[in-house]
């Protein structure tokens, strides 16, 4: 049995909803202490997304997954996906990157 991908439409419209606030992210850990490494969050949708972040900076998009199981990673990523960044009012508002501006972002622990 083949596993279904993650379609490139389904993830550019999963990070568009982020970016509208129409899916909201949580994490485990507050993203204002992480200055370098790995961000795991869980969207208000059911889906999942780790972000790296670069000495206090958003830098990409490490792997997705879907609430039905599909998941993706950055070597498998479409190359919109793995170009994609979002603005700096986005990372600050919906990703709480960079974290020296936590005070504008609302932790939001799963």
């Amino acid at each position: 049995m083949t596993k279904r991908k993650i379609s490139e439409e389904e993830l550019v419209s999963f990070l568009h909803q982020i970016e509208d606030g129409e899916v909201v992210l949580s994490s485990e850990e507050n993203p204002g202490v992480v200055y370098a490494g790995l961000i795991e969050y869980a969207a208000s949708n059911g889906w999942k997304i780790s972000i790296f972040n670069d000495c206090n900076e958003w830098d990409y998009v490490d792997s997705i997954e879907t609430n039905d199981g599909r998941a993706i990673d950055f070597d498998e990523l479409p190359e919109s996906i793995a170009r994609y960044r979002p603005s700096h009012e986005t990372s600050c508002q919906s990703y709480g990157i960079p974290g020296y501006l936590q005070p504008a972002f609302e932790w939001r622990h799963k």
